[in-house]
């Protein structure tokens, strides 16, 4: 009879086995540097970004906000705030109520609304300490959201990160933003959204909207021509016009649904969101 020995594995067998769970075991994930560059005061517009933002932290995700509102107290550590702070007298508490909003946005005063708003947040913004803080940083973004309103002066942060480019818009969208998404203006049957008509409209209602929709928008375009003095000087003189820069915003989110948005306002680079405010993210952020 011969002694029991126990066999155990070659050092070839154990290098096999680490080399196929190496090969084998999936790679670590990482999350993302996210910059969010949210910079109007305006807090119903907020409120509909921070909690997908606050989810983004939540999952993993590097969190930056460059914007006037602080941190919800449950945020995460990796949502941090880069504040940026502007005096405003248009935006103040319930100086925006039902009746005000109602009587502007459906009507072409909705528009010299946001241009004035616009002059408050580029002649200030532009002006505090926190832009210069942003274009002095080392950081590298994976991903940043900018808000498509009234607020392209801040766009040129996309040339200096280099990173793809997500709008987002807090409600229908602006009839620049159709066109900088290469959406079809469908005028026929898709009212615009300062003139607060129907899909169902009359021969002389289409005409209303065709000229009030191609008037809005040369009106936006020569009021932003007249800030690109001001954008050269906060970001450089080589800095490309906000015109070039609006085109390379790669995908859309919008807090609306295509019921209210007819499809000729909805071009195929937009996202409907709605419900960011008050419902689970999961099927946004798959």
């Amino acid at each position: 009879m011969h002694p029991t020995s126990t066999l155990s594995p070659s050092p070839l067998r154990w290098a096999l086995l680490a080399m196929a769970v190496a090969v084998l075991a999936p790679p670590p994930a990482e999350g993302a540097n996210i910059l969010a560059v949210l910079p109007y005061r305006g807090w119903s517009h907020f409120a509909a970004f921070q909690p997908l933002l606050v989810e983004l932290a939540r999952r993993g995700h590097e969190v930056t906000v460059f914007s006037p509102f602080d941190p919800p107290k449950d945020a995460p550590k990796t949502y941090k705030v880069l504040p940026v702070k502007y005096e405003t007298h248009l935006v103040q508490e319930g100086s925006m109520d039902a009746d005000f909003v109602h009587s502007t946005a459906y009507s072409v005063l909705g528009i010299t609304v946001v241009e004035a708003l616009s002059d408050e947040l580029c002649n200030g913004g532009l002006r505090d300490p926190a832009v210069k803080k942003l274009l002095q940083s080392k950081d590298k973004y994976d991903l940043v959201f900018v808000e498509v309103f009234h607020t392209d002066c801040f766009l040129p942060f996309i040339t200096k990160f280099r990173a793809p480019v997500i709008g987002l818009s807090s409600c229908g969208l602006m009839p620049w933003a159709v066109e900088r998404m290469g959406g079809p203006s469908s005028l026929a049957f898709a009212p615009s959204i300062f003139i607060g008509l129907s899909d169902q409209m009359s021969l002389l209602e289409r005409v209303r909207n065709t000229v009030e929709y191609v008037g809005v928008n040369l009106y936006y375009k020569w009021y932003e021509w007249g800030r690109q003095k001001l954008v050269k000087e906060t970001f450089g003189p080589d800095t490309p016009s906000t015109f070039e820069l609006d085109r390379k915003i790669d995908l859309m989110l919008v807090n609306s649904t295509r019921r209210s948005m007819p499809p000729g306002l909805c071009p195929r680079r937009s996202s409907m969101s709605q419900g960011c405010t008050c419902r689970s993210l999961n099927r946004f952020l798959r």
